[in-house]
């Protein structure tokens, strides 16, 4: 026994620098708690949803596929510019010491979405050198007449198909808008529901720590009365600064997925720098009920974007298969006299066009790379409908998991608490020790860490079902 005295005495000694050292600490935490508390009376909470409208209504990527909509707009007008009829007017005259000649020609071409032309033109040559050819009477020769390919050039004709393909253009430019924005949000929820479990475990860790140190505190004073030894002051002291390492710890990842979330803020094309503390909303319980997905996929807008690629490579190949084709083509013209005169079936002008390549080697390349890469788009789709289908069902799974592993761990939260609080009833009769407290209080918190992992994970994949079957 007088063995143990002076290392009773030393060890008393040892706590006694160590309490003035803890309560210095305990001020300095104390001060800094406040302050964070008061700073939480400013602090707004971000729901996912309010998070969700501002990517949507800001976010860049999202500003450049809207300008991306409006330049297909532009191009579909100016390819269907080709079917603007057209008026032209020509008026060539010489004049030397006497008149040599004076040509008027006006007229006015209609092309078609078939390839076929419609002209009506009027034509006034006088003069006196005036090429026999051109001779017309005085009042003129009004011409209205057609031109119609034969072959190549009807129905499946160059302008048309750009026509078409600049239709397809702007459908496919306001589908990328969809499947930018939902890739966006893949991301965006990630990092959202990281936040979010950081910012919970953070919260969680700052509760295991003012709770050690209260413990801390009513062992030091138990000692002091001579209830409990000096081992367990020492004990519980070291189990404050674990738990303060651990509140560092999850601070700096709160800190480092915030960062991750901050880049999501826009506002006119510029970062927006966040100058009022956030926080995420409250995670709601998570409620076991039914995961409905919808199965069909042909709508989607990946599927729609493969869809789109292989109607315009289709149109192409039309056309690339009709330059196969002679260029025949056939143009008829009624002839009158003036603009009061009548249409005869005599009076006419006709002419035949026949022009066709000796090799086609290029025109048979063409197609051949075409119905190349219509395999490949084609390829392209199987594969992401499969991918798709895969994401739904395996969402659908985890969901379903996490309902089960949530429920199980609400029991085991609250089973761990019971057992918790009867090793601290213990503790204060002198039947237990701290070691067991801590141990009890480890496996809760484990528990309760594993809780809010799965809250959080739930609504992530809930939000990547919903953006996946774009329902936002």
């Amino acid at each position: 026994m007088m063995q143990l005295a002076p290392l009773i005495k030393s060890i008393r000694k040892m706590v006694r620098i160590k309490s003035k050292v803890f309560l210095i600490y305990c001020i300095t935490s104390t001060c800094s708690f406040l302050s964070a508390y008061a700073d939480t009376l400013s602090i707004k909470k971000l729901s996912f949803e309010d998070f969700y409208g501002i990517i949507k209504q800001h976010h860049p990527l999202v500003q450049q596929l809207r300008i991306a909509i409006e330049l297909a707009k532009a191009e579909k007008a100016k390819a269907n510019a080709t079917f603007i009829p057209k008026f032209g007017l020509q008026n060539d005259e010489k004049y030397f010491n006497q008149p040599y000649y004076n040509l008027l020609n006006a007229n006015l071409k209609a092309p078609t979405w078939y390839g076929i032309d419609f002209k009506v033109q009027y034509e006034k040559n006088i003069g006196k050198y005036v090429n026999p050819e051109n001779n017309t009477p005085a009042d003129g020769l009004l011409t209205a007449g057609v031109g119609i390919p034969l072959m190549e050039g009807l129905i499946q004709n160059e302008n048309r198909i750009r026509a078409l393909q600049a239709k397809i253009g702007v459908l496919n430019a306001e589908n990328e808008l969809i499947l930018m924005l939902n890739q966006i949000m893949t991301e965006a929820t990630n990092s959202y529901w990281e936040w979010s479990y950081n910012y919970f475990n953070l919260q969680l860790s700052k509760k295991l720590y003012e709770r050690a140190l209260d413990r801390h505190k009513g062992i030091r004073t138990m000692y002091i009365k001579g209830d409990r030894p000096a081992s367990d002051t020492l004990e519980s002291f070291t189990f404050v600064q674990d738990r303060q390492i651990l509140v560092l710890e999850s601070e700096r990842k709160y800190i480092q997925s915030q960062w991750t979330l901050n880049t999501f803020f826009w506002l006119n094309n510029q970062p927006l720098p966040i100058t009022e503390p956030i926080i995420p909303a409250s995670v709601n319980t998570v409620l076991s009920k039914p995961i409905n997905i919808n199965e069909n996929l042909a709508q989607h807008p990946f599927i729609r974007y493969y869809d789109y690629k292989l109607k315009q490579l289709n149109l192409d190949l039309k056309l690339k298969r009709n330059k196969i084709l002679p260029d025949i083509r056939i143009d008829y013209n009624f002839l009158s006299k003036g603009f009061s005169g009548t249409w005869s079936e005599n009076n006419y002008k006709w002419r035949v066009s026949v022009s066709f390549p000796l090799w086609i080697q290029k025109e048979l390349a063409d197609m051949r790379i075409t119905r190349y890469k219509i395999q490949q788009t084609q390829l392209g789709r199987d594969f992401k409908q499969i991918e798709l289908n895969n994401k739904l069902q395996n969402y659908k799974t985890q969901l379903e998991l996490l309902q089960q592993q949530n429920q199980n761990l609400d029991k085991a939260v609250e089973n761990f608490k019971t057992l918790l609080k009867q090793e601290e009833i213990k503790f204060q009769m002198g039947e237990s020790s701290i070691f067991l407290i801590i141990s009890r209080e480890n496996k809760l918190f484990e528990m309760e860490q594993k809780q809010i992992k799965i809250q959080t994970e739930y609504y992530k994949y809930e939000n990547l079902l919903k953006a996946l079957q774009m329902q936002f």
